[in-house]
């Protein structure tokens, strides 16, 4: 569905059932789009995530910053979102990510901190700087 010009809604529900009889749901919605008037793309997703145990954990692909992937795996019950901006800074090309996963039945524990925490946040940034002609 493209609701304006340059914007693409897309909506995605995945089942997964075990052989053990468990079974999950994953439901995502992505919101794409950019402006002819401003140099700026969007990619904004919101997941909402019930897998109750490891074997009927749903993995994803998400749209990361230029030359990397990102596969997640949904475990547990919460919800998930990230806004990834792209747009031109003089010379300089710019993304940036920002992403939040707030889960209802378990903790991450930051490895470097060592602090626990039901919600976890990412920022990062992209540079890119190009010499010489294009």
């Amino acid at each position: 569905y493209q609701p304006a010009l340059g914007w693409k809604y897309r909506f995605r529900i995945e089942l997964k059932r075990t052989s053990e009889g468990s079974s999950s749901h994953l439901v995502y919605q992505d919101i794409q789009g950019s402006w002819k008037s401003w140099p700026l793309r969007f990619s904004f997703r919101t997941i909402l995530y019930h897998c109750p145990n490891y074997d009927a954990t749903i993995y994803s692909l998400e749209n990361d910053l230029p030359y990397s992937y990102r596969s997640v795996m949904n475990y547990g019950n919460g919800i998930r979102w990230y806004l990834m901006l792209q747009f031109k800074l003089g010379g300089i090309d710019v993304a940036v990510r920002v992403e939040n996963d707030r889960n209802f039945n378990r903790e991450w524990t930051d490895s470097y901190t060592g602090i626990s925490s039901a919600t976890k946040q990412e920022i990062g940034v992209c540079l890119r700087y190009r010499l010489g002609s294009s």
